[in-house]
């Protein structure tokens, strides 16, 4: 994945299928192996601290979508304590619940490029926070207390 940056078409290329992807077929991204769906979770991170605006822009895009969707699922599946989800979506939630530093890494890259970096695009790199921060709550106030103190 880190190879993808060096080539700034490719890499541009495939962070706007991503995007397209994440958008409107997420259920499809849900079905995927989990090695697959950690790869694309890795790339994202790394595209996170990309030099290139489209890029950047692209993956938090992505990264909207797909916290948006795993933010969905989670509370359907409060609401529905028997049997609800389906079993895509329960793989889905048991991966991201097996490597929750993933997007916890995430969490911490977004702040730290808001709040410490010469960002252009604030308002492409704000999308995803919400989604996080409610993803990892307790993890969110561990950065926020290290921050403060």
């Amino acid at each position: 994945q880190t190879d993808l940056l060096d080539y700034p078409k490719l890499s541009q290329t495939y962070y706007v299928l991503l995007d397209f992807l994440a958008q409107d077929h997420m259920t499809f991204l849900a079905t995927l192996e989990p090695s697959v769906f950690l790869y694309i979770l890795a790339s994202i991170s790394e595209g996170l601290q990309a030099l290139d605006t489209m890029v950047c822009t692209g993956c938090c895009a992505t990264l909207d979508n797909i916290v948006s969707y795993l933010f969905k699922k989670y509370t359907q599946k409060g609401k529905k304590s028997r049997g609800g989800a389906s079993e895509e979506n329960d793989r889905l939630l048991a991966v991201i619940n097996h490597r929750p530093e993933i997007l916890q890494g995430m969490l911490q890259t977004v702040l730290n490029i808001i709040m410490f970096e010469d960002c252009r695009n604030q308002w492409s790199m704000s999308r995803p926070l919400l989604g996080l921060i409610l993803l990892n709550p307790d993890y969110f106030q561990n950065l926020r207390d290290q921050i403060i103190s």
